[in-house]
């Protein structure tokens, strides 16, 4: 269930970080990090200034794609498996190369 997670933690206010920031970002960075893991973004946006917004839709994206690309190589791999030898061998090669880029 967690694989299908894509988490990003997300402080909006970036505008008004210089007079009224109350929590330092590498604090909530290293927050984040031990309650979730390192693998989990962390980010500070300003919607008011459109700071970071584009950033932030485009790592998700990335991320997305990423996602249903891998997915469509391990689904290609099963289904374009060779078998190589008599059938009582049953020895199995596959093409990986999609898959390790």
């Amino acid at each position: 269930m967690k694989d299908d997670l894509i988490i990003h933690v997300v402080g909006n206010k970036l505008d008004l970080a210089s007079t009224h920031r109350v929590i330092p970002l590498k604090r909530t960075q290293e927050y984040i990090s031990r309650i979730l893991g390192n693998d989990y973004a962390v980010h500070e946006v300003s919607a008011k200034d459109d700071k970071g917004i584009e950033e932030l839709f485009l790592q998700i994206t990335r991320a997305l794609v990423d996602r249903r690309n891998n997915r469509e190589c391990r689904q290609s791999l099963h289904t374009n498996s060779v078998y190589v030898g008599s059938p009582e061998e049953s020895q199995q090669t596959t093409d990986t190369t999609c898959c390790n880029s």
